[in-house]
């Protein structure tokens, strides 16, 4: 499953405070969450007009202490 904690795709590529949702899913069912940043996105995906096209995109997986910092 994927959940986007900030709740939008950054423009600027900087990461946001996460909201709060994703903090009570993983800790209310006991889950193991592994942040991911998806970069090239918007190189790909149009989403004013929700189309996407061929492209190649890259995720890296960030430190998991991450989301303890970043939760609002």
């Amino acid at each position: 499953m994927i959940i986007s904690p900030e709740g939008t795709r950054s423009q600027s590529g900087k990461i946001d405070n996460f909201e709060l949702g994703t903090k009570i899913l993983v800790e209310k069912l006991n889950l193991k969450a592994q942040p991911v940043v998806i970069k090239s996105i918007l190189a790909i995906y149009n989403e004013s007009k929700g189309t996407v096209k061929s492209g190649i995109i890259e995720i890296e997986a960030l430190p998991n202490g991450i989301c303890k910092r970043r939760m609002v």
